[in-house]
């Protein structure tokens, strides 16, 4: 969820998606030092040798080697399997040796960034300060507003895994993903129950969070907010730029950073089985067409 923004629910003026709260508040704080990564690399395991596991630590253990580590002649990723040929005690310790030199110091102060993110947007939540709502994923007629109280607990952080509440367990938080709840069995909840439990996406008050962030980061929106728009003189390429934007932006919020923006379209004209403008091409648009 957290490296895929294109993934995420449409907001309105009046209502700004947990996740980019959080980068928003994270830039803010931290300035240049906030890269945006940091909710991803939250969930990366330490390797240190004190829990070898051939799940994710041990995809990740194998990525550090492939990474940093060629000189081991290991197998090709696309053909390594954990289960069949699980890490050895050579390669376990390989792994924690790259993982103390090259991202023990750079992880742990990402995990602190992200940590003073996350603390801030709860305290301000628990105190009033920032507004928060729910809203269904399917059927998502309106905004609920979240109950202050229900941001007094320190369990309550499993939220930002994947920026879900669930009505079912308001204090712990939602951190199983909707499919997972669609293909519980019949026999464990009704389906009424179910619908009641689904895991609802978490939006803060726009207003609330630009109110934080004050002059440090600019959230408002894109002059694209004015769609439609008429541009003469358009090169095909330009034109498809600006469906995708239509598309990709209906209200008209534009990600701030530029490799987001790269990223979210590139990833659009694939997707549409067409071939993608290079970041270039899509920084010529934007610096000719929307920089005021």
């Amino acid at each position: 969820m957290w490296g895929n923004p294109s993934s995420w629910p449409i907001e309105t003026d009046d209502h700004l998606f947990l996740a980019r709260a959080v980068n928003l508040l994270g830039a803010a704080m931290f300035k240049e030092h906030w890269s945006g990564s940091e909710p991803v690399e939250a969930s990366f395991p330490v390797v240190d040798g004190s829990f070898v596991s051939n799940g994710f630590e041990g995809v990740y253990a194998l990525s550090l080697l492939w990474r940093f580590r060629p000189d081991l002649g290991l197998i090709p990723k696309q053909h390594r399997n954990l289960i069949t040929h699980p890490l050895s005690q050579m390669e376990w310790d390989s792994a924690a040796a790259v993982y103390r030199e090259h991202e023990a110091d750079r992880l742990s102060a990402s995990r602190g960034r992200y940590q003073a993110v996350v603390s801030a947007l709860m305290s301000g939540a628990a105190a009033g300060r920032i507004r928060t709502y729910r809203r269904a994923v399917e059927r998502a007629e309106k905004y609920i507003e979240i109950p202050q109280s229900n941001w007094l607990s320190e369990d309550a952080s499993p939220r930002f895994n994947l920026c879900l509440y669930s009505p079912f367990d308001p204090y712990f938080g939602a951190v199983v993903p909707m499919d997972t709840w669609k293909s519980l069995p019949a026999n464990v909840f009704s389906q009424a129950e179910l619908s009641r439990a689904w895991p609802e996406y978490i939006f803060t008050a726009r207003a609330d969070i630009q109110a934080m962030v004050g002059d440090g980061v600019n959230d408002s929106p894109s002059p694209v907010a004015g769609l439609p728009f008429h541009r003469p003189n358009l090169t095909p390429t330009q034109k498809a730029i600006d469906a995708a934007i239509k598309q990709l932006f209906p209200q008209g919020h534009l990600p701030p950073r530029p490799m987001d923006r790269h990223r979210i379209i590139i990833k659009h004209f694939r997707a549409s089985g067409l071939a993608p403008p290079s970041p270039k091409t899509i920084d010529r648009y934007f610096a000719r067409f929307l920089s005021n």
